[in-house]
């Protein structure tokens, strides 16, 4: 009964460990968002006149759009917040599964707004496209551990990086390179570096929660042993105190039978 009440405490106090991440999420986004409302006070004017367009200018609710925008800039407030929060907490438990695809986007959408010229006749989004997948499967590699495995994690994560070069090397062996196409690089190759850090830095957050779950597990078949002793020394007390129940028990018959023989001498 009383574990049963400590488990239900700790279930509701697990929400209030969560209060701060949340609140310095939302305070953050805030934060966000008013700067950029502070320099560029047109992003909300569309919200704005589409609402004024939607009422009708002749209604009396023609006077509530900029309550209408303010009202749809906290909920999107709240919902970032939210979004920010579940971001982090993910990133602490999986960081490679959090950190790494979102990585491998924010470069991808740079790479493809580029106006770059690959070495080869291929599109340009095709490219960008195999080499996130080829990156992301790569650091999925890498973090499996083994030797064999990490080298093929770092072939698949530097390949398209490494064809970029040669096919740039190979095409304009003297001529220079234009500041897209520089840039372009410069990107892919942090996308690759970036994807092998952060897979290390995974690969060493599974080891140590690993060696976490194996203490903790040590520690629970210890305390499961101990457990098991003192039921066994209790076992060992009880049959011990119900032979000594019974010494007195038939002590006692004697001293009676003895009583009563004596008393019939008598």
């Amino acid at each position: 009964m009383n574990f049963t009440r400590i488990k239900q405490f700790a279930l509701s106090i697990d929400p209030m460990r969560a209060l701060p991440l949340a609140l310095v999420s939302l305070v953050v986004v805030t934060a966000v968002v008013d700067i950029l409302l502070a320099f560029q006070p047109a992003i909300i004017s569309p919200l704005r006149d589409g609402f004024l367009r939607w009422v009708g200018r002749g209604t009396g609710l023609s006077s509530w759009p900029g309550l209408f925008a303010a009202s749809m800039s906290v909920l999107s407030i709240a919902v970032a917040a939210a979004v920010l929060a579940r971001f982090v907490h993910g990133v602490k438990i999986a960081p490679y599964r959090w950190l790494a695809p979102f990585l491998v986007s924010v470069c991808t959408m740079v790479m493809i707004g580029l106006t770059a010229e690959l070495p080869w006749a291929a599109p340009t989004p095709f490219f960008v496209a195999l080499s996130a997948f080829l990156i992301v499967g790569g650091g999925e590699v890498f973090l499996l551990g083994s030797i064999l495995r990490m080298l093929s994690g770092l072939i698949l994560i530097f390949t398209p990086l490494s064809l970029l070069a040669i096919g740039y090397l190979q095409s304009k062996p003297n001529a220079g390179f234009s500041s897209a196409e520089q840039l372009f690089t410069v990107v892919l190759a942090l996308e690759s570096i970036g994807t092998l850090a952060i897979s290390i830095v995974g690969q060493r957050v599974t080891r140590d929660a690993s060696r976490t779950a194996d203490a903790a597990e040590e520690q629970t078949d210890y305390l499961r042993l101990q457990i098991i002793e003192l039921l066994e020394r209790c076992n060992a007390i009880q049959a011990r105190a119900s032979r000594a129940e019974k010494q007195v028990a038939q002590f006692q018959a004697f001293w009676a039978d003895h009583g009563q023989r004596r008393e019939r001498t008598h």
